[in-house]
């Protein structure tokens, strides 16, 4: 008997149900789906209170490049960057300071590395606000919307990996 559930650590089985229970729907996905992000992904951090997760970060550094629609734009464009792909808090650590603090942690992950910029995408259609507000007081500059293979409408932003944030 073969089964179609993917291998994941019980920390990125949790990051999985946490993106599940917390993430917009373009962004949710089946745990094989996540498993396979998540091997293309060489900056992977937690932020951790006590035995609970509050949330996460995943990026694709340009030294590691990936056949992703986003990541294959942006390397046409910037010689070195960190593609944060996924930032997922839980809903009940928002608006607390998690995700600055995971932000902070990606901005430092790319320093140390000698990455200048840290891009990411957040979605236009459908509409993702809250996120595009939150990339916006991080200090994130919008570049361009462009439509996905999928068709949906994303904004890419990006920001200095040296400065400090807002």
């Amino acid at each position: 008997m073969t089964t179609d559930q993917p291998v994941l650590s019980p920390s990125a089985r949790a990051w999985w149900r946490l993106q599940q229970a917390a993430a917009p729907i373009p962004l949710q996905g089946s745990a094989s789906d996540f498993a396979e992000r998540l091997t293309l992904c060489d900056m992977q951090l937690a932020q951790v209170h006590g035995a609970g997760l509050q949330g996460f970060a995943l990026g694709i550094s340009s030294r590691q490049p990936q056949p992703d629609f986003t990541q294959q734009w942006l390397l046409m464009r910037f010689d070195s960057f960190l593609y944060l792909e996924r930032l997922i808090v839980a809903p009940a650590c928002r608006r607390r300071g998690v995700g600055g603090e995971l932000l902070q942690q990606t901005l430092q992950w790319a320093r140390e590395r000698g990455l200048e910029r840290v891009c990411c995408q957040v979605h236009e259609r459908p509409p993702n606000r809250a996120a595009q507000a939150f990339v916006e007081a991080m200090g994130f500059a919008h570049i361009e919307s462009v439509m996905l293979p999928s068709r949906d409408i994303v904004g890419l932003y990006q920001r200095s990996s040296a400065t400090a944030m807002p």
